[in-house]
Order: C-alpha cells, then structure tokens, then sequence
C-alpha cells in the first residue's frame, strides 16, 4: 500500500506539483484518547491528504468547508485520502461514539496566488447541458472570476463578480426556454459556452 501511494503522490506532484500530507488516526478504547496528529494542516489548492488508521475503529466526516468530506467507519491499519481542490478552511471529526470531544481537526486549503491568477486563460465546464433547474459551472482551477449569463440577444440576465469558488452552481428555473451563453471572464480573458435551457 505505501509503494502504491508512492507512486500516486509522485505521479500527482509530475502532474500539477500537489503534495501528500499524512494524518494519523488513533487512539480510543484501551489505547487512551482519539487523537488526529496533526491536528491542525495548512496545505496548497490540489494537495492530498492522507490519514493513516494507527489504533482503533474511527472516521474522518466533514463538518464544515467547501466541500464535504467522509471516510467511514474503518479499522486499523487502514488508509484514506482526500484530494482539496477547492480552496478554504475545513473542518472535521470523528463521528464515532464520542470521540469528536477530542477527535477534530481543521484544514487549511490556500488558493492560487495572485501572480498565477493573473495568467489564467479561463477554461471550465458546464453540467448538465441542456438544463431546466440549475446549471453547475467547473473551472479547471480555483481562481477569482466573473461569470455571467446571457441570452441569445446579448442580453445579460445573471452576473456573480469576483467568484473565487472552483465549483458554482446557479439557479436558471427562472429563465425562459432557450439558447444562451456562458461567459467566464478573468482580468479581461474570456471564454464563452452555449448553453441550453429546457
């Protein structure tokens, strides 16, 4: 399992520079108080982290952040891992019995700075297409942006200024069937999608 993750971590840090960072997990019945070591990660947008089962039954869930997290319910010796690919603080615990007394940990996900922000050529994703409710627009990486909805005449019927989120889903169940457009504009670079509405 180690040369396995090995291989992952290199082969992820040869493709976009992340770093495997690794938690341990133990404690609880006999062998004393459940613990996360470190208790307390700083990390880079795209890292890995790791948590490595040491003693007893555990789980790491998310309780807060950006994106939601859970490992459920495992033994040691056993391992897990995230990857955060959005950027800001998460917090987590241990679900199991009461161990979330002092079972918990946060983690820190920095975002792109602003040197490589203001190279972005922006490139990203929409799903579903077509839609009727919502729309969900993926950037390739997190980066501050503006997006904004047109219809087919030009027309601008929805704008979200300085979104910093990899990751936005907007509402469209109020906009009339049709074709439109959406456009993610970074520091005047742009890049329009079509987009169909049912």
């Amino acid at each position: 399992m180690k040369k396995l993750l090995l291989f992952v971590a290199l082969f992820t840090s040869m493709q976009g520079f992340a770093v495997v960072h690794e938690v341990e997990v133990g404690g609880g019945g006999a062998n004393g108080t459940p613990y996360y070591d470190p208790q307390n990660l700083s990390i880079a947008l795209g890292d890995v982290v790791n948590w490595v089962w040491v003693s007893g039954s555990h789980n790491v869930t998310s309780t807060s952040g950006p994106e939601s997290f859970a490992s459920g319910n495992l033994n040691s010796p056993n391992e897990w891992s995230f990857t955060f690919d959005l950027a800001g603080v998460y917090d987590y615990e241990c679900t199991l019995f009461n161990h979330a007394a002092t079972q918990f940990g946060t983690i820190t996900v920095a975002p792109s700075s602003v040197s490589e922000k203001a190279n972005v050529t922006p490139n990203f994703d929409i799903y579903p297409n077509p839609a009727n409710d919502f729309v969900t627009i993926d950037k390739n990486v997190s980066y501050t942006s503006d997006i904004r909805l047109f219809d087919i005449t030009g027309k601008l019927v929805f704008a979200d200024n300085n979104n910093n989120l990899m990751r936005t889903r907007i509402s469209i169940a109020d906009q009339p069937k049709g074709i439109y457009f959406i456009e993610v504009n970074v520091n005047g670079r742009a890049q329009r999608r079509r987009l169909i509405i049912e």
